[in-house]
C-alpha cells in the first residue's frame, strides 16, 4: 500500500469516528502486514498531533481537507 493513501484512510477514520478508532484501524493494517513498522510509527505521530489540536485548529483542518 502507498503511504499517502494509508494516511488519508486513517485521517478520514479519525475525522469520522475519533482517535481510538483510527488507532485501531492503523493497528489492524499493521497486523495484516499491509504497512511496515516505520510507516505505522510515522502515521501514529501525525495522528497524535491531530488529537492534540484545539477545536479551532481542527475545524480549520477539516475545511482544508474538504477543499483538497
Amino acid at each position: 500500500m502507498e503511504n499517502k493513501s494509508i494516511y488519508h484512510i486513517i485521517v478520514e477514520e479519525f475525522m469520522k469516528f475519533g482517535y481510538y478508532r483510527a488507532q485501531e484501524k492503523l493497528n489492524k493494517l499493521y497486523d495484516e502486514d499491509k504497512i511496515s513498522l516505520v510507516q505505522k510509527g510515522k502515521i501514529m505521530d501525525n495522528l497524535s498531533k491531530l488529537q492534540m489540536m484545539t477545536t479551532k485548529e481542527l475545524k480549520f483542518f477539516k475545511k482544508l481537507k474538504k477543499k483538497t
